[in-house]
């Protein structure tokens, strides 16, 4: 009875109130009745329920019954929101035996009341973890998912197992034909299934079952198959072009090739390069020559270059061959071009530029191309290509300022646009050097959410908050996927909440989400989090152009009373134009307990002409007039969208502010001008299975009022993109018909599609308009490749490889049968199996042991007495060809290498035979701990050129042998190569200089300042960064250690010619300390350096140690230089090093946490002046987020400072100062 008391005291506080009037709406849930399956011991599973209205926004409550403990709504047994919203609900099996369990959830609001929601929730006896898998498989590619198992537990017991492939056939099957718990099973992927699948989604579970059958519910494992696309590859620029002169000071000799793809796994690649003509090799060996693709951007970057030395004056052309062998293309081919000249040449970029336009955002950003010669300076002229009015550039420049290029894409439709600019030098006979630009211009969709943020005022003692909800939406009606994550940044991490109970949530739009606030043991203070939506088209797979879309969330915790606002946020107002009569908008203020607040309201608007905006009253208190009533009376407004804001001031009774006011409340109005109208709101094809795509129709887009502009977008219900539209945009005036196409090639048949095109028009009444599409997929028939199968087999020789047969048919599965014949009547021909069901592969073999050399022929048949358009015949040809030979020059290979050193360049082995064409493998043996020996192709034909290399970098000093083995299936035998690999240990490091790592300054060191070490040997040939262990910066980088009297210093990075650490603080009151580096256990002889108590230097820009300074402006956000000066009197952070011994002392190489009581200050005093004129020194210590060591210190620039670009300024620390005279560093101000 307690229970009952309390849930009716809940309805009725949120049915009663404001929302009276709503109560002649009704609720609308979108699943009468849910099931869950659980296991034994194993977590939580849940369902999403989604509550909407026929009208608006309307208050209910959710009841799941007292002492089923099993069963929650957001967490909760009884839960209260307003519909929309989406409730997650959650069935715990922990505790319960196996068994059926049922339930009701009682839902309680609206005028009409609801049938309960039946609940049933079945918890078998076994457990499997993990409870459900996935796999994933590129489609046309050989790397097959691996097997998976799930582990079975729970009382001993045996089972059976029941397979169930939802979609996409009989992709995967059991390793165990038993089944008994304890135990696992083992789940295998079928690769001759995969190969017949077209990208998509597939289904399929597994059905665990106790022994006998009825004692307990079966456990069920849902499998995920998703087959993406093979990666499509671009490799930019697409050529490379280098200019070298004889003696010039600034020849370019290395460029950056970037390596594209769609993959979300690594990519694997290598490099090739071939000469046009010519004996000398002066094309450089890419770095690296091999690798893979970050997986997080689809990159990779690879140095380009040449070798011109000693070449004659003259132009040269070869190729460098970018090898993708699991991607399209498997081959991309750069073409190279060399000149060499007596004279000044000019080095143009040949990367391309690219910009990206969304119709109504900004023009894109200026870009600089930084053109220079190979001497002195050059002029130069500038054109560009025609029908290209969207690209500007100057005529003409000079090397010594970059050439700016400028697009405007206003009034373009949708597309790629490309355009080419060509620079060439004044003097006579020079050669056009092209820059290519593109510009798209796209109408992707943009995630959308209706608000710009939340706020929730909470009374301690009192109740929380009531929760609000927002709908993510797509901005051109195609369907986004979602992922809604919550942070918070002060107050904990529990107190935010998202639909009831959880910190992230996934679909996909139109989805409603719900959040929350849970309060209790707040301090008083304010809260701040924040939730972020990121999205994705899942047609393409990429990122919305707005995603990550970040709404902030403010939570005010107060001891007194707070203002409370209610709705939240109003919808827009969306009116005709011309229109004088709108409907009104009310919000209530009320009190987050009895006592009673003041208010005072006002409002504005962004004015455009007139002030459309009003509220009443404009004051009041939460006792009475505690309703405001918005109005909007548009006048002569134009078609578009207005922005204006309701401001609500609260005091209570004393005066005194309420902590959260004052509280601003949006207000958008949206005025409309004219309509859409659509020649034919729905569209139906209609296409059997096998056959063509039905013929495209036209829908014809008016207007009335006046030409509108429009875009059109094409969605479907499928994961198989079947539905199109053309054009994406256009103007009733004068292209208003749109083509519409269906293709259902992909789809499966025997069932009937859904989807739309959404025509967009911005300012319009009735946008957007959605046009329905339906396409019928009918039954069609069994069905195989009939092309001819040919084998080659040698003499003597092995068997050939088997050759599929993928066996189809529709609308549903067939069964068939298999048999073989041979003309000749010989038994060289089989087909296996006899017999099975669609979809399933036959694998065709052949054997030519005792047949002679010569042609044979035979027939596959495959037939079904069920089907039409059978039996099926498959011509299979055998060619018996007499063994070829392979032969590989020189015999033996060679390679020495030293730890740490680059790696020898590959070797070229070069392959003949008796047979040219002849097709061989080649395969790699070697000794050691890890694959040292690569070979480049693995397979080709005779004759060819075959790149050995290396790879050594692993492997400890010593001798290792490999050999490399040609083989051909049109060869008995093979030829083998010997290959040998001597790997030296590296030498003893050598140190050259050792400077402050901000000016590089080599007088001294200082306690805790950053320094770097020059020198060869000093660390590994690739640069390796410093590792982060437990907040602090580790004394060993790239096996790199570098000793202070024996103390290891923390490494920021280390290379075998630039090493940089941070001066151990333990030399504090040393006069000298010696410094050894360590590489690979190697050590440098020790390097006597003076301690001093300060060697300051500040970081610049552009890491030459002077010049423009690692200066933040005011805002903390803004780097300061000549394009972003300080104003005077504002504050700027100066961040520098070698400030010595701090107080308290400095702890080596820690990160200094963004606290007050973490910062620490230098023991010297710290004064500074800027243009020569003392500065105020506002505070100077440690850099938050930054390593100790890393000072920030910040002035006051003095109000008769001098401005400009490049103004001094001078830190002294004790005695010392920072860079003066040529290495001055400069602050810009204004």
């Amino acid at each position: 009875m307690k229970h009952t008391s309390r849930y009716g005291t809940l309805a009725l506080l949120v049915l009663l109130g404001p929302a009276g009037s709503l109560l002649a709406q009704s609720l609308v849930v979108d699943k009468p009745s849910l099931t869950f399956s659980g296991q034994f011991g194993g977590s939580l599973v849940t369902q999403t329920l989604n509550v909407t209205s026929t009208g608006g926004s309307i208050p209910f409550v959710l009841v799941a019954p007292p002492g089923v403990a099993w069963l929650k709504v957001n967490g909760l047994g009884t839960l209260s929101l307003s519909a929309p919203a989406t409730v997650l609900v959650t069935a715990d099996p922990a505790g319960l035996a196996a068994g059926t369990y049922t339930a009701q959830i009682s839902i309680i609001g609206g005028a009409a009341s609801l049938a309960p929601i039946a609940v049933t929730f079945t918890v078998s006896a076994i457990g499997v973890s993990p409870a459900s898998l996935a796999f994933s498989y590129t489609a046309n590619t050989l790397n097959f998912p691996a097997p998976q198992s799930v582990t079975l537990s729970g009382a001993a017991t045996a089972c059976t197992t029941q397979v169930t492939n939802t979609s996409g056939g009989n992709w995967f099957t059991l390793l165990q034909s038993a089944c008994n718990s304890p135990g696992s099973l083992t789940f295998l992927i079928d690769s001759r299934v995969l190969s017949g699948l077209a990208p998509g989604t597939y289904s399929g579970s597994v059905s665990i079952t106790p022994s006998p059958a009825g004692n307990s519910p079966a456990a069920v494992v849902p499998l995920t198959l998703t087959v993406v696309p093979t990666p499509a590859v671009t490799v930019s620029p697409s050529a490379m072009a280098f200019n070298y002169q004889v003696g010039g000071t600034n020849n370019i000799t290395g460029q950056t090739l970037t390596i594209n793809t769609t993959a979300t796994q690594p990519l694997n690649y290598s490099l090739t390069s071939s000469l046009d003509s010519g004996n000398f090799n002066w094309i450089a060996t890419p770095i690296p020559s091999a690798g893979a693709t970050n997986a997080g951007n689809g990159q990779a970057q690879v140095i380009a270059g040449v070798l011109p030395a000693g070449l004659a004056p003259g132009n040269y052309s070869g190729k460098l061959s970018v090898l993708t062998p699991n991607a399209t293309p498997a081959q991309t081919d750069i073409p190279l071009k060399l000149t060499v000249s007596n004279s000044a040449l000019l080095n143009v970029p040949s990367g391309t530029l690219n910009f990206t336009y969304q119709p109504g955002a900004s023009a894109p950003t200026v870009q600089s191309v930084n053109i220079t010669a190979t001497s002195g300076t050059l002029s130069y002229a500038v054109t560009q290509s025609p029908n290209t009015q969207w690209l500007s550039v100057p005529n003409a420049g000079t090397t010594a300022t970059p050439l700016p290029v400028v697009v405007n894409p206003s009034g373009l439709a949708p597309g790629t646009y490309t355009a080419t600019i060509s620079v060439v030098a004044a003097a006579p006979g020079s050669v056009a050097q092209l820059i290519g630009v593109t510009l798209k211009v796209s109408n992707d969709p943009v995630i959308a959410a209706g608000l710009s943020s939340l706020s929730f005022p909470f009374q301690i003692g009192q109740a929380a908050p009531t929760a609000q909800s927002f709908k993510i939406t797509s901005s051109t009606g195609v369907p986004l996927n979602y992922t809604a994550a919550l942070a918070t940044t002060n107050c904990g991490n529990t107190w935010l909440q998202l639909n009831g109970g959880t910190t992230s949530i996934s679909g996909s739009t139109d989805a409603t989400l719900t959040v929350s606030v849970s309060p209790p043991g707040l301090a008083a203070g304010i809260c701040n989090g924040a939730i972020s939506v990121a999205a994705t088209n899942p047609a393409t797979g990429a990122s919305a152009v707005n995603s990550p879309l970040s709404i902030p969330v403010t939570l005010y915790v107060s001891a007194s009373p707070l203002l409370v606002i209610s709705p939240a946020s109003l919808p827009a107002f969306n009116v005709a134009a011309g229109t004088q009569a709108v409907p009104t908008q009310n919000i209530t203020l009320n009190s987050t307990s009895p006592e009673v607040l003041n208010y005072s309201a006002a409002f504005q608007t962004n004015n455009f002409g007139s002030n459309w905006l009003f509220v009443s009253p404009l004051s009041g208190s939460t006792s009475s007039n505690n309703v405001l009533t918005i109005s909007v009376i548009p006048g002569q407004l134009s078609a578009g969208s207005y922005a204006g804001t309701v401001t609500v001031f609260a005091t209570n009774p004393s005066g005194a502010a309420v902590a959260n006011s004052p509280v601003t409340i949006p207000v958008t109005l949206t005025v409309t001008a004219g309509t859409l109208t659509v020649s034919a709101p729905a569209l139906s094809f209609e296409q059997t299975a096998g056959g063509p795509a039905p013929p495209s129709q036209t829908v014809t887009i008016g207007s009335n009022g006046q030409p509108l502009s429009y875009s059109a977008v094409a969605a479907s219900n499928a994961p198989v993109n079947w539905l199109t539209v053309s054009p994406a945009s256009g103007n009733t005036s004068t292209s208003g018909q749109l083509t519409i196409s269906a293709d259902g090639s992909k789809l499966t048949p025997g069932a009937t599609y859904t989807g739309t095109v959404t025509v967009t028009s911005p300012g319009t009444a009735n946008s957007p308009a959605v046009i329905t599409v339906t396409l019928k997929v009918s039954q069609g028939t069994l069905s195989a490749p009939t092309a001819q199968l040919i084998f080659t087999q040698v003499a003597g020789g092995a068997a050939p490889p088997a050759q599929p047969i993928l066996v189809t048919a529709s609308p549903g599965s067939l069964n068939f049968t298999v048999s073989t014949s041979t003309r000749d009547g010989n038994n060289w021909l089989n087909a296996t199996p006899a017999a099975a069901s669609t979809p399933a592969g036959v694998q065709v073999q052949v054997n030519a042991a005792g047949l002679a050399p010569g042609v044979y022929t035979g027939t596959v048949t495959i037939a079904s007495a069920a089907s039409s358009g059978n039996p099926i015949a498959v011509p299979v040809s055998l060619t018996v060809v007499p063994p070829a030979t392979l032969s590989a020059s020189p015999a033996a290979l060679s390679f020495a290498y030293t730890t740490g050193q680059a790696i020898p360049p590959a070797q070229i082995l070069a392959v003949s035979g008796s047979a040219p064409g002849t097709v061989f493998n080649v395969q790699v043996q070697f000794s050691g701990p890890a694959a040292w020996l690569i070979v480049n192709p693995n397979i080709s034909t005779v004759p060819a050129n075959i790149a050995i290399s290396i790879a050594p970098t692993t492997l400890p000093p010593g001798t290792y042998n490999g050999s490399i083995t040609l083989t051909s299936s049109s060869a008995v035998s093979s030829a083998s190569v010997q290959v040998t690999l001597t790997v030296s240990t590296i030498p003893k490091p050598v140190v050259n200089a050792i400077g402050n790592a901000a000016s590089y300054s080599t007088g001294g060191v200082s306690p805790g300042e950053n320094i770097v070490i020059f020198g060869s040997g000093v660390g590994p040939a690739t640069l390796a960064n410093g590792v982060v262990v437990n907040n602090a910066f580790t004394t060993s980088a790239g096996s790199t250690r570098v000793l202070f009297d024996g103390v290891a210093a923390p490494v920021i990075y280390a290379s075998a010619t630039q090493t940089s650490v941070m001066v151990p603080y333990g030399i504090t009151g040393r006069s000298t300390t010696n410094i050894v580096v360590e590489y690979s256990g190697v050590q440098s002889n020790p390097n006597s350096y003076f301690v001093s108590a300060a060697v300051p230097g500040i970081y610049t820009l552009n890491t030459s140690g002077s010049g423009p300074g690692a200066i933040i402006n005011q805002d903390g956000i803004t780097i300061n230089g000549p394009n972003a000066p300080e104003k005077r009197t504002n504050v700027i952070a100066i961040y520098m090093t070698g400030e010595g011994q701090t107080d308290p002392q400095g702890a080596d190489g820690a990160i200094v946490p963004a606290v007050a009581s973490a910062l620490k200050r230098p023991v010297l005093p710290v004064t500074a002046t800027i243009g020569g004129i003392q500065a105020q020194v506002v505070y100077a210590g440690s850099a938050p987020g930054l390593v100790s060591g890393v000072m920030q210190v910040n002035l006051v620039i003095p109000p008769n400072a001098p401005t400009g670009g490049a103004v001094p300024v001078i830190v002294t620390v004790g005695t010392a100062v920072t860079q003066t005279g040529a290495n001055i560093v400069t602050l810009a101000i204004q």
